[in-house]
Order: C-alpha cells, then sequence, then structure tokens
C-alpha cells in the first residue's frame, strides 16, 4: 500500500491473506471504492459491517483499516459502514470467486 510517493507500507502475504484477497479486490471492483488509502478504510469498514465470517485475515487487515479511516475520514467511513450494514459479501461464500468475477465483466 503507497502511503506516500517515498513511503510503502507491505502486508505479509500468508494462506489466510492470500485466501480473502481475491474476494477482497472483487469489493473493490463491485463497490467502486478505490485503491487508495481513503478507499481501503471505506472497503474496511464495508466488509466489517457486511460481514467477514471465517476470513479471519480479513477481518484483522479490515480493523486496521477501519481504524484509520475513523481517524482520518470518519464521515466516509461511516457511510461504508452504514451501507455495508444492509448488504452481503463475499466472504459468506454466496459466489464462488468465478461466478463473482463472472458479475463485472
Amino acid at each position: 500500500m503507497e502511503l506516500t510517493p517515498n513511503f510503502h507500507f507491505y502486508f505479509p502475504s500468508f494462506n489466510a491473506r492470500r485466501k480473502a484477497v481475491i474476494e477482497h479486490d472483487i469489493h473493490h471492483l463491485l463497490t467502486g471504492y478505490e485503491t487508495t488509502i481513503s478507499g481501503e478504510s471505506q472497503i474496511s469498514a464495508w466488509e466489517i459491517a457486511a460481514g467477514c465470517k471465517r476470513y479471519w485475515a480479513a477481518f484483522l487487515i479490515d480493523t486496521s483499516g477501519l481504524m484509520l479511516g475513523i481517524a482520518t475520514n470518519f464521515s466516509t467511513v461511516l457511510s461504508a459502514f452504514a451501507r455495508g450494514r444492509q448488504t452481503k459479501n463475499l466472504y459468506h461464500d454466496t459466489f464462488s470467486t468465478d461466478e463473482a468475477l463472472d458479475l463485472i465483466t
């Protein structure tokens, strides 16, 4: 994640994160939340509100994104959280990854 042009933050890649990252990226496409710091905090709020189920890595990473968003971008994060409370996401295993990809193409 690029925090500034000269400072990048890297998340370690482990199996539980790899399992969640595809769904997370599809969530960005489906919701329209950008991959900026602001967008990551919004998608974090949305995913937590919609439910992370057994994706503990997503919950852990989303919690840090949510906290950052509350501190820097409260109103848009609150709006994303409210939006997430009214929907489900791919962490509910409603669709397979391939079916979800078909939704965006």
